[in-house]
């Protein structure tokens, strides 16, 4: 145990809302971090950390000794939660997920974990999302051809686009340029 010194284990919030079945994923993930010697405890770890609610919905589970395996926890866990979970919430959040200035790949990130199953609901976010209304134009222009590769495509391509517009801009070719005449001025002085 001393090896957890300054370590903060993992705590469930159970809060009702889109993301709960994202959190018992994520939850999941870092309570199986743990290995070595508490790799034979982490069920009761994993009930430990899942607070009095995770602790009196094991209660109610009436488990065999066999089924009182951590993998058997957490399916009960998912399948707790799955219920829980709102479609009309969902795709609430999933279309107002927003771009707002991001990477694309930190926007697409978002989208994924928090609201996505289905990989054409990927595409609906990044289209209706995204930023720039070129990659919006361009896409709608695909219509039903649109494929999520063909989306993030055309998006990456835009935002590689935007960004060597800005390392081109009259500003910054003025400096560039500057600075090679200097150093060339400098190298000729040399020799």
């Amino acid at each position: 145990m001393s090896d957890l010194i300054g370590f903060e284990s993992p705590k469930f919030d159970w809060t009702p809302e889109p993301g709960l079945a994202l959190r018992i994923k994520r939850f999941r993930q870092k309570s199986e971090l743990f290995d070595g010697p508490l790799k034979a405890r982490t069920s009761e770890h994993g009930l430990l950390w899942t607070g009095d609610y995770g602790l009196d919905l094991f209660n109610t589970w009436s488990l065999s000794c066999e089924e009182q395996k951590l993998d058997e926890y957490w399916k009960r866990c998912e399948e707790h939660v799955k219920p829980q979970s709102n479609h009309i919430l969902y795709y609430f959040y999933l279309r107002n997920i927003k771009q707002n200035g991001r990477a694309l790949n930190d926007f697409l990130t978002e989208a994924k974990l928090g609201y996505l199953s289905e990989p054409h609901d990927l595409t609906d976010a990044l289209v209706f999302g995204v930023d720039s209304d070129t990659v919006r134009k361009k896409c709608i222009a695909e219509a039903n051809h649109l494929t999520l590769k063909k989306a993030k495509e055309i998006a990456r391509t835009d935002e590689a686009t935007r960004q060597q517009l800005q390392a081109t801009a009259p500003s910054n070719v003025k400096r560039s340029g500057h600075n090679i005449r200097q150093l060339t001025t400098q190298s000729q002085r040399q020799h």
